[in-house]
């Protein structure tokens, strides 16, 4: 027989946007706290805060290992809490059992959204002139360093990563046509 589990039962609580890996359940707070939450499966009944006020975000993505989460949020700068003109990609990535602090990947100016992570890598959609219809894949190391970005024209979006290769939608801006482009990082 299956069996239903609550994560982090609360009263009077909504969640959205979630994402698991490994030991790790990650989700998102939308009234309240806005906090940006983990919880080990084996014992969903207690969560742990790894970053607060997380506004107006989009997706939460975890590692294979789940030592690492991203997440987008409205600029923490922005008093508006608006993601649809200032948003950052985050990371929090925990080492020797203990979650470090949340660290900004990337943005703003524009928006930075859609992160997703290998653990080895961290990948995301970003605008490249606020208000404009250009957006690029970027890349980074989990642990920092440059920032890679995918210099293919149109709208590049919904980057997945697994292994060091990254799978995107690209299409042409006025156009119906979209494809499905894939790069390997490690021939590149």
């Amino acid at each position: 027989a299956s069996t239903l589990v609550e994560v982090d039962p609360l009263p009077g609580v909504a969640r959205l946007y979630n994402g698991i890996g490994g030991n790790t359940v990650a989700f998102r707070d939308i009234f309240g706290d806005h906090n940006i939450k983990v919880a080990d499966p084996a014992n969903p009944f207690v969560a742990q805060v790894i970053a607060t006020a997380s506004f107006n975000g989009h997706r939460i993505s975890v590692s294979p290992d789940g030592n690492v989460v991203v997440w987008d949020q409205a600029d923490p700068l922005d008093p508006q809490h608006r993601c649809g003109t200032n948003c950052v990609v985050m990371k929090a990535v925990r080492a020797g059992g203990v979650w470090g602090s949340p660290q900004v990947v990337a943005g703003p100016p524009g928006l930075a959204v859609w992160p997703d992570t290998d653990g080895t890598h961290i990948v995301w959609t970003q605008q490249q002139v606020p208000g404009g219809d250009e957006w690029a894949i970027h890349f980074q190391n989990v642990a920092g360093g440059p920032v890679t970005q995918l210099n293919i024209s149109g709208l590049n979006d919904s980057p997945r990563i697994h292994q060091g290769v990254i799978a995107f939608r690209n299409f042409e801006v006025g156009t119906h046509v979209s494809e499905i482009l894939v790069y390997v990082i490690a021939s590149n």
